[in-house]
């Protein structure tokens, strides 16, 4: 389902598939051999094999190791936290290099070295941005459950014409707004990080949001990290209008750990990521800014829903 997707254009990325079937097998594994294990817990295999789908994916061990403490183990582990963090940490370092083994060590978008320098103007427009990813991926979140619940809510006799309408909706999106709004955004990611102008845009990160609820609302198998990455470059091309003079890969890599963040609920993680794919330790602290604001924006939209 997931290469279909991907090969027919669906706005969904390769990386929630591979989490998923990472998991998958360290909980097969972990049930041909718990009755060796001492103070077995499935869920602890769980939490290991996602991180570790995570890193392979994306080559970035240290995030993978972040996702699982930060995104994945809500839950209490009490006395079992030591266990799950060995197995954690075990999990992300082999499949970090068998991956590496396999495909060679690499950064996932070549990112030239860019100078940032603090200043007031600046940071104003990376708030400015965080606050669009933050509201951006809140409306993202509600859009993709509405479509769901409303997707499984239908006849048995009439499911099939999701599929066939979602298509058609990516399929004009793309054709009206451009190529950027189709795919998983690694090639749009890719081409905005070699250009200190913005090539990824507001409009194409709207197309891109519109397609990534009609890809999710068919039902293939997809994620949704990569095209948020994605979707958070094009909401980053606001600083490139605001400030021209600015380099625009600055606000293109902040937007996208502010609305990867912001969708996860975890921070950390996606500020950690961005880092590790694109080799920029300059803009450390822009992107904890952006990534902290953005999820705080999204956080109060959550509690303000439930109130």
């Amino acid at each position: 389902s997931s290469i279909i997707c991907i090969a027919g254009g669906g706005t969904l990325g390769r990386e929630g598939p591979i989490i998923q079937i990472s998991a998958s097998i360290f909980v097969m594994v972990a049930e041909k051999i718990k009755k060796f294990l001492p103070n077995f817990d499935l869920r602890t295999w769980i939490v290991a094999g996602s991180a570790a789908g995570l890193a392979a994916s994306f080559n970035t061990p240290i995030a993978g190791v972040i996702f699982a403490i930060e995104e994945l183990s809500q839950f209490h582990f009490g006395k079992q936290f030591s266990a799950f963090k060995t197995k954690a940490f075990f999990a992300v370092i082999v499949a970090g290099v068998t991956a590496q083994l396999l495909t060679g060590s690499y950064v996932l978008f070549e990112f030239p070295a860019v100078h940032f320098q603090w200043s007031v103007e600046i940071s104003a427009v990376l708030l400015i941005i965080a606050i669009f990813c933050g509201f951006a991926s809140w409306f993202l979140k509600k859009g993709i459950a509405i479509m769901a619940e409303w997707r499984n809510s239908v006849s048995d006799k009439i499911w099939y014409l999701f599929p066939i309408i979602s298509g058609l909706i990516v399929a004009s999106v793309s054709y009206l707004l451009g190529r950027n709004t189709i795919d998983s955004g690694f090639y749009a990611i890719q081409e905005s990080m070699q250009s200190s102008l913005a090539t990824v845009t507001t409009q194409d990160a709207f197309g891109r949001f519109i397609n990534i609820i009609a890809t999710s609302a068919s039902g293939a198998a997809g994620g949704i990290l990569l095209p948020a990455l994605a979707l958070g470059a094009g909401i980053g091309s606001l600083g490139n209008a605001l400030m021209p003079v600015v380099d625009a890969r600055i606000f293109a890599a902040t937007g996208m750990a502010a609305f990867l963040g912001a969708l996860l609920n975890a921070p950390l993680t996606a500020a950690v990521l961005v880092l590790e794919v694109t080799n920029q330790r300059e803009l450390v602290f822009p992107m904890f800014l952006s990534t902290l604001a953005a999820s705080w924006i999204f956080q109060s939209c959550e509690g303000g829903e439930r109130h």
